[in-house]
């Protein structure tokens, strides 16, 4: 038996990878080769759920600076485990409001147990429309299609002149405009 766990601590990490698309869903890849490539990436039902896990993955997701396939460019380290993933584009995604007791508004990710403050005036906008907040990681986290209906931002481009605005607990507030760019990481 100790020679077996030798033998296991020598090889080096268990390598998983990883793949998490825009709403939030988080998809557990056989081999990296299932995503690369320009291969369709998983979607339906097949997403990993359970909400503890969700929680420590995100919650332990950093830049992948291991040298390991860099074409998964975020990591999540779990003891003898390197889970490596590649988001359709950030490596967090929004995917709730909710509202605690006193009143203030969180978005959530993960398993729903990750948290930001909601602060509208922090929301910003690309120019392909897709909706952003600041995140833990990778300077900026998406607002998933579902949430962005959620907070009514489903026509942010209007053709009246006017920056996008979200309309708030009766107030306005514009989105930051953000070049494409700045997203890269």
């Amino acid at each position: 038996m100790l020679r077996h766990f030798r033998t296991l601590a020598a090889q080096g990490p268990r390598e998983y990878f990883y793949y998490s698309n825009d709403h939030g869903n988080l998809y557990h890849l056989i081999r990296k080769e299932d995503i690369l490539g320009g291969k369709e990436p998983p979607r339906g039902p097949a997403h990993m759920r359970g909400e503890k896990f969700l929680d420590f993955f995100f919650g332990m997701v950093r830049e992948n600076k291991t040298g390991l396939h860099p074409e998964f460019p975020w990591v999540s380290k779990c003891k003898g485990e390197l889970n490596f993933l590649l988001p359709s584009d950030r490596p967090i995604t929004y995917t709730e409001l909710t509202k605690d007791s006193a009143g203030k508004h969180y978005l959530t990710y993960g398993g729903g147990g990750l948290r930001a403050l909601f602060e509208p005036e922090k929301l910003s906008v690309c120019s392909a429309g897709r909706v952003y907040y600041p995140a833990k990681i990778g300077t900026m986290g998406l607002i998933s299609c579902h949430l962005a209906l959620q907070l009514g931002l489903e026509n942010i481009w209007e053709d009246d002149g006017e920056p996008p605005m979200l309309h708030w607990e009766g107030r306005k507030y514009p989105l930051q405009q953000i070049p494409a760019f700045f997203l890269e990481t």
